[in-house]
């Protein structure tokens, strides 16, 4: 039997990202490479500064790498796919004071493409799973 290859969750080559300011060049990022298998749970772990969040914007497109390339699922970083399997929780909330929690997460899935009944669904099971079903309104 031919065993089967499996595209990598998360694919990170060789990436760069450099900032301009007023004193030049700043490299937050320096040739990262790493790979996330399939069916694997992965944590980001670092001081302050070192490159988590800019590298997990970078993975969801929200700013594009200098050099090298980010794939997820088989997908170049940045491509609306992306969305569908993984998800980004800033430092900084940014939820609407009039919306409850369940439908914040209704509204922001529908935003991602999903119908109304997923949607739903999606945030109904996110609320479960994380233990807030309670909060939901």
């Amino acid at each position: 039997m031919e065993e089967k290859h499996l595209i990598p969750l998360i694919e990170v080559r060789g990436v760069t990202k450099q900032f301009k300011t007023v004193k030049g060049k700043f490299v937050a990022i320096d040739k990262l490479s790493f790979i996330v298998p399939q069916g694997t749970v992965t944590g980001f772990i670092g001081p302050n500064g070192s490159g988590k969040t800019t590298t997990i914007k970078m993975m969801l497109g929200l700013i594009k790498p200098t050099k090298g390339e980010i794939w997820i699922s088989g997908n170049k970083a940045g491509e609306i796919k992306i969305r569908e399997c993984i998800g980004y929780m800033p430092e900084k909330d940014s939820f609407y004071p009039d919306m409850y929690p369940l439908e914040f997460l209704v509204y922001m899935a529908e935003l991602s493409g999903l119908s109304k009944k997923e949607a739903r669904k999606r945030a109904e099971h996110l609320l479960n799973f994380t233990n807030l079903w309670s909060s939901r309104t």
